[in-house]
């Protein structure tokens, strides 16, 4: 984990009129090692139906976070750095499979970081249930129509025997007063003059 700035002392030669040798050796610490660590995040969604057999191919998509690993040359520890920006797997619509529904019609989408795991879908065909062509639909009577014992208070006018008139308005019925009336004076005056010419 350390560089010596002299690699060797070199070799001396001395007699009994020289002074002692001295040398230093001066050692610096090398430098961290710098790596980068990637991880893969996969997203796979399984279709299948009721009896868990495959209903249709499997989805799979992936995304990579990358980060920096830097490893002290001495005690050997080492240290992360931060991931790469959250990624986000987009939404996917289910296969249409002719006669089946899927119980998610759609995974939506999902952001992910490099600190999660794997993402797992399962997409369950249920078998439609088609209406009876010879079903009949039961309307419920209008609530307008209904008494407070539940009873229909709709009859129709020839379940009451009803003998059905023509509707009449005011102005029409006073109309046929008022010449009923007229009628009724003329007979009178001429019944009057035909008494008098008897007498």
């Amino acid at each position: 984990g350390y560089t010596a700035d002299k690699p060797e002392i070199a070799a001396q030669t001395v007699n009994g009129d020289d002074s002692d040798v001295n040398e230093t050796v001066t050692y610096q610490k090398e430098a961290a090692t710098v790596a980068t660590q990637s991880k893969t995040v996969h997203e796979t969604i399984h279709y299948q139906f009721a009896d868990q057999k495959q209903a249709a191919e499997t989805y799979t998509q992936a995304v990579t976070f990358t980060r920096t690993v830097t490893t002290d040359p001495v005690t050997g520890v080492q240290t992360t750095g931060p991931w790469s920006a959250d990624q986000t797997f987009a939404a996917v619509k289910s296969p249409v499979i002719k006669g089946y529904t899927a119980d998610k019609p759609e995974i939506a989408a999902q952001t992910v970081n490099g600190d999660d795991g794997d993402v797992n879908e399962t997409v369950t065909y249920q078998k439609t249930t088609l209406k009876n062509e010879h079903d009949e639909t039961t309307s419920l009577p209008d609530s307008k129509n209904v008494d407070q014992f539940g009873s229909n208070k709709v009859q129709t006018r020839v379940e009451r025997n009803e003998l059905i008139l023509p509707n009449t308005s005011k102005q029409e019925t006073k109309a046929i007063v008022g010449i009923w009336g007229l009628l009724a004076s003329i007979t009178a005056m001429l019944l009057t003059v035909f008494y008098h010419k008897d007498k």
